[in-house]
């Protein structure tokens, strides 16, 4: 076996066992059934009334920013080093760290709790072994127990990525959904989301289809970066997202020659499906959804618009998005940037189902934000 065929079989062992090592029922020392919550934003306040119906005790909330007063529930806001909490309950009660977003880095926060004597962080992942079950699946996070079912994809994956940058950032994302541990937390690109400097560029001028255009902030950051745009067609289903799109085209448009908007969502086929809207960039598709939304599937609506470049960011319908787009991508083989952090499996799924289509690519994933957040898939055309 090659030094390289060596390394990769050690790092998918690696994976594999730690998959069929998951204990899910973590074995905490409870001091009367006791929790402290580190954060109290929306995510908090779920994972609060989550341990509160799972029988646990919330004795307050933690918060860098708290004020004199603040309260949730009549339970307290505090600082880390409020002296109300004692040293005894800081170095016994775990602390489950509600910080699941991309803004916020978590390993700085679990050493910083240290420093004030709080020596048992739980992070999201395990937090979802106490209570994951009353608080749902949030973007990729999901039970441990998951893996076991998906171990022969997981290995296949190993194989799609091209670089060692994406094997290894592949291998980091796995260990830490997998035992909740930041032992090597992958350090973020912030800067150059969907044009990382380490991968073959794109084919310019582009011929962008930007699926999820929010409120054009993608084709803000190729016009800053002064990457030409030759044809756009645009995609965003909330009427709030898409409006703010309209508004920014209309200062650009002389920097763009052929412009298409469509208030539409992205999906497998050309259909009116549920959609909870209204709450700016995490509006999506969901069965439990405040409106009914026109959604398209690309093949149908603009089969000649030849795109060398298809971004997705849909907030976890990208599959069901490329499947709709397969006939434009085979014909085209046009660049991708295709989120894969918002539902767990995404991860695998969509490399290996667009590796299946053999169109040609070669295969990169890259981190833009932290926490397993803006985890991107690149397929550029060899």
């Amino acid at each position: 076996m090659s030094d390289y065929g060596s390394l990769m079989a050690a790092d998918i062992n690696d994976i594999l066992t730690a998959i069929r090592n998951v204990k899910v029922n973590p074995d905490l020392q409870l001091m009367g059934n006791k929790l402290i919550i580190y954060g109290a934003g929306n995510f908090g306040k779920d994972v609060f009334l989550a341990t509160v119906r799972k029988g646990f005790s919330v004795i307050a909330f933690l918060d860098q920013n708290a004020k004199s007063g603040d309260h949730y529930q009549d339970i307290p806001i505090l600082r880390p080093d409020d002296s109300r909490i004692s040293q005894e309950e800081k170095a016994n009660i775990p602390v489950v760290l509600a910080v699941h977003n991309r803004d916020v880095e978590i390993y700085p926060i679990i050493e910083s709790l240290k420093t004030y004597g709080y020596f048992n962080a739980l992070t999201p992942v395990i937090l979802f072994d106490l209570c994951g079950d009353e608080i749902g699946d949030r973007y990729w996070l999901t039970s441990r127990s998951y893996y076991r079912q998906q171990e022969d994809a997981i290995r296949e994956c190993f194989s799609v990525w091209d670089d060692d940058a994406s094997r290894n950032l592949y291998r980091d994302i796995l260990k830490y959904r997998i035992t909740g541990n930041f032992d090597t937390p992958s350090i973020p690109d912030r800067r150059c989301q969907y044009v990382p400097a380490d991968i073959p560029t794109w084919e310019k001028p582009l011929r962008f289809i930007d699926c999820g255009s929010y409120n054009g902030d993608t084709i803000r950051q190729f016009l800053d970066m002064g990457i030409p745009i030759e044809a756009l067609a645009a995609f965003e289903p909330d009427p709030d997202n898409f409006l703010k799109l309209t508004n920014f085209i209309r200062e650009k448009e002389y920097m763009i020659d052929d412009i298409a908007l469509w208030p539409c969502g992205v999906y497998a086929s050309t259909d009116r499906i549920a959609f909870t809207s209204g709450i700016g960039e995490s509006a999506k598709l969901c069965p439990l959804g405040n409106t009914i939304v026109q959604c398209v599937a690309l093949d149908d609506v603009i089969p000649h618009f030849r795109p060398n470049l298809i971004k997705m960011d849909v907030e976890g319908a990208e599959l069901d998005a490329l499947l709709g787009a397969r006939k434009t991508i085979r014909e085209n083989i046009p660049g991708l940037a295709i989120c894969v952090y918002h539902r767990p499996a995404d991860l695998w799924q969509i490399p290996l189902m667009i590796r299946q289509w053999d169109c040609g690519y070669e295969f990169y994933l890259r981190l833009h934000a932290y926490n397993g957040f803006d985890l991107v898939m690149y397929a550029v055309k060899r």
